[in-house]
């Protein structure tokens, strides 16, 4: 504290200049001054500075041990569409999400068996009645099956219900509603044979959306070419 009082005794006189009859130059009173903060960190660091750089050491030396990678034995199992299965088998209760509509988690399904014996999915079924039913098309938001019934069915597809879930037997729009404890999509078919298409589309609350999300980029779009047409103006405005 004393070399810097000392450093700020002197930044307080005037520097004498070259110049004869001359004011001293503007930063050369205050240029000591600034230099007290870092003169005092060097005196600190000069103290501290080898337990300072003992703990940096040590702190370095303790963590070598995480940087280095851990080499496994690599399991091509891992590396094949079968991986999605093992990790959603492993501990079904914190891997396989839910709707609101299911009342009871699954903790298997009948496409895991058919998924690894390397057969076509089969995610449609007859639940109550009479009948056949296999899927002819899957896709990511939609299923094509075909349906041939005795009797009135009730059809149930291994998907989860949810709004948007669409279904049209034979091109007419039929009702779908979640049944059993999985809330699983299921509708009703007649007798004979129909090809039953069901497709997830979006619902009105997801249109408005939608048009209130372009609406909103629009008026973002809008105001960023006033507020440019603004500053271009006043720029050709100024002399």
């Amino acid at each position: 504290m004393k070399a810097c009082g000392e450093i700020v005794a002197q930044a307080s006189l005037p520097v004498r200049n070259t110049g004869r009859n001359s004011p001293p130059r503007r930063g050369e009173r205050g240029g000591s001054l600034s230099l007290c903060p870092f003169a005092s960190s060097a005196v600190n660091l000069s103290q501290g500075g080898v337990a300072l750089a003992l703990a940096l050491a040590a702190t370095v030396l303790a963590s070598l041990p995480y940087v280095e990678p851990e080499h496994t034995p690599r399991d091509p199992r891992a590396e094949q569409p079968v991986a999605v299965i093992d990790f959603e088998t492993f501990h079904p209760p914190d891997r396989v999400g839910m709707t609101v509509w299911v009342e009871e988690q699954p903790h298997d399904s009948p496409l895991v068996a058919q998924y690894l014996a390397g057969q076509p999915l089969q995610k449609v079924r007859i639940v109550r009645g009479e009948g056949e039913a296999r899927t002819l098309r899957h896709g990511a938001a939609s299923e094509w099956a075909l349906v041939r019934a005795k009797g009135p069915v009730t059809l149930q597809f291994l998907t989860y219900y949810f709004p948007g879930w669409r279904a049209w037997v034979d091109g007419v729009e039929v009702p779908v509603r979640p049944e059993g404890p999985q809330g699983l999509i299921t509708l009703e078919v007649d007798a004979g044979e129909h090809q039953v298409l069901l497709r997830f589309v979006d619902t009105p609350a997801r249109q408005a959306g939608l048009a209130l999300s372009a609406a909103s980029a629009l008026a973002w779009l809008a105001m960023l070419a006033m507020d440019g047409w603004k500053h271009g103006g006043v720029r050709h405005a100024l002399p």
